[in-house]
């Protein structure tokens, strides 16, 4: 980040004041390869010989934040004062801790200059070597004014750092000396105004699953409108959109005019839909969100604020409490994950929360396993905002009761384990108008832990949702609580589905109980082969007891499956000891037509079911 020193052999004389400064992510680039590969002996700090005054150097008061190589490297045979910094090497900063924490070259008594590694031990006696009392790896720090846009860091009572954070302001730079870029986000494949106005159309990434699914990038758009607004787009690789297709059918957007790779649609209001080109292999699709204006919360100690723009903060976590809210304005990206604990705390704006850049396994070894993690909360709302790229479950509400999660858009399945929205031991929970596409499953409900309580009162509706590999809703399987009940599934269109589509699946000796699906829309693309579209059954494979769950009490209604006909089926069955009790499945279509009865697979030990379609 910044070299001192001597020049061609010529001593530096005046001294070097390095004061409240703020440095993150050195040697470090924005994509994820770059986060596990060390790119030199690079430092944020780094000091050469030629220092004449004892008082030369001065280092004090900076928060140093991951780097690549090391956080200082100096080299200097005076004394210096190197007191009061704060060089944050936070667990959760994905990066792994082989990389060295100093490299430090003062000459020792024997005219030695010694080297200090990569290891705890190391760093204590890099303190006390050189009376480095005021520093090092703490616990958790916090920020000291974010609604001012003062990023920095407070602990044990002592502000670290530069009031502006790099990547955080958007006139502030990173250690390339050029501030983060917004373009390289941008998609290579659309193009897209609104009313004539240009829009950021943003680029996400599809796993490659198979030769029929082979993944590769899609994109999306928001837009924000009140009322009717004309959207022109436009396929940036020249793709002829003659036979372009809006999905859901349902939706507000009518196509009114196709020029080759151009296409006009009218959108009447707010709404979510796909535009895409390519049924089989669901391949470079574009997500339109047309939102409804947001009114910005007041300012306030309480509120921390992003505006447009590229906003990283050390140690990619933004913590929320008591009161408070983050607020995410149109063009915001915020490149963290969120953590949320205690009473009424919104997360909210029509900005993106992008995390793309973490590798799968950022989530493990300590750090936070959820993008969006709502623990042990009463009275949270998350409204508004895209997800872009978890690197593992999305949105996490965990021992929480009176979640409301709305107008949320996850663009997700860019790796495994990526769930949309994952409901464990929670209660009073609505999903509501969101947009879900993963690579696991959309929405599940599990039990994590008993002690956290049941899974009571969930409400999921007016959703449009798209798995390429997983389940579009899962019930049970983790199922450490004492029951769940009470959860309805309804009015919501399936884009693309691979795996059932429905599944109830208690183990541990888990009692399940009056769910209901209804009003669903399911479309079925161009991809062959045989699928269970319900599967409700007790199972043992994810039991920690190796006991079967209970299931009682499901219906299924108004269920239509849309598009190219295929063989599909259904599996009802109980086990001796916990038999499927009162479930009804009636009005599920193919095409307008009732769905084959002889599709559907009920018992052995089933009690009172009846299948209708």
């Amino acid at each position: 980040t910044l070299r001192v020193g001597a020049t061609k052999g010529q001593a530096t004389a005046l001294p070097v004041l390095f004061e409240h400064n703020t440095s993150v992510d050195c040697g470090i680039g924005n994509l994820a390869r770059y986060l596990a590969r060390p790119r030199g002996r690079t430092a944020h700090l780094l000091v050469l010989g030629g220092l004449q005054r004892p008082d030369a150097l001065t280092v004090r008061s900076n928060v140093f934040a991951r780097t690549s190589g090391a956080f200082l490297t100096l080299c200097v045979d005076r004394s210096f004062a190197l007191d009061g910094n704060l060089c944050w090497f936070p667990k959760d900063s994905g990066l792994s801790n082989r990389i060295a924490l100093m490299r430090c070259k003062c000459r020792g008594a024997d005219g030695r200059f010694p080297e200090y590694a990569a290891s705890k031990k190391e760093f204590d006696r890099f303190r006390v070597d050189l009376g480095f009392a005021n520093a090092g790896e703490f616990g958790d720090p916090d920020f000291v004014y974010a609604h001012r846009k003062d990023y920095r860091l407070r602990t044990r009572g002592e502000t670290f750092g530069a009031r502006g954070m790099p990547g955080v302001d958007e006139d502030q730079c990173v250690s390339s000396g050029r501030p983060y870029d917004m373009e390289y986000l941008r998609s290579r494949l659309w193009a897209a105004e609104a009313d004539g106005r240009g829009e950021f159309v943003m680029e996400a990434w599809a796993k490659y699953n198979s030769k029929l699914d082979p993944g590769g990038p899609y994109a999306f758009a928001n837009v924000e409108a009140a009322g009717p607004v004309r959207l022109r787009i436009r396929a940036l690789d020249g793709r002829d959109l003659g036979a372009a297709t809006v999905r859901p059918a349902r939706a507000p957007a009518k196509v009114v005019s196709r020029n080759g790779a151009e296409m006009t649609i009218e959108v009447a209001g707010p709404c979510k839909f796909a535009v895409e080109t390519d049924d089989v292999t669901k391949c470079g699709a574009l997500m339109v969100f047309v939102n409804s204006p947001v009114a910005p919360p007041e300012d306030g100690p309480k509120v921390k604020r992003f505006g447009p723009g590229i906003h990283r903060v050390p140690g990619g976590l933004v913590r929320l409490g008591d009161g408070e809210t983050l607020y995410l304005e149109k063009g915001a990206v915020l490149q963290s994950a969120v953590s949320a604990r205690g009473r009424d705390i919104r997360i909210c704006g029509l900005g993106v929360i992008d995390v793309s850049h973490y590798p799968h396994t950022w989530g493990s070894e300590g750090r936070q396993y959820s993008l969006v993690h709502l623990t042990h909360c009463r009275d949270v709302m998350v409204e508004g905002v895209t997800i872009r790229g978890s690197y593992h479950w999305t949105i996490y509400p965990e021992a929480s009761d009176g979640v409301t999660i709305r107008n949320v858009k996850i663009c997700g399945d860019r790796c495994n384990n990526d769930d949309g929205i994952d409901v464990s031991n929670a209660r009073d929970v609505l999903i509501d108008d969101c947009f879900i596409r993963t690579q696991d499953d959309c929405l599940a409900v599990k039990g994590i832990n008993t002690r956290n309580g049941p899974c009571e009162r969930l409400a999921v509706t007016n959703c449009v949702l798209w798995a390429d590999f997983a389940r579009i809703v899962a019930v049970g399987h983790e199922s450490n609580a004492s029951h769940m009940s009470d959860l309805l599934f309804a009015d919501c269109d399936v884009l693309h589905f691979t795996r059932p589509v429905f599944i109830v699946q208690p183990c541990d000796g888990m009692a399940i109980s009056n769910v209901v699906f209804r009003d669903v829309r399911v479309h079925l693309d161009g991809r062959t082969g045989a699928e269970h579209v319900f599967n409700f059954q007790p199972i043992s494979g994810f039991s920690k007891e190796k006991k079967f769950g209970s299931v009682s009490d499901i219906e299924v209604f108004d269920v239509a499956f849309e598009g190219q006909r295929r063989k599909l089926t259904a599996n009802i069955k109980g086990q001796a000891s916990n038999p499927v009790r009162n479930m009804s499945v009636r009005r599920v279509t193919m095409n307008g037509e009732p769905l084959a009865k002889e599709g559907f697979t009920v018992g052995p030990h089933a009690e009172n079911v009846i299948v209708e379609p």
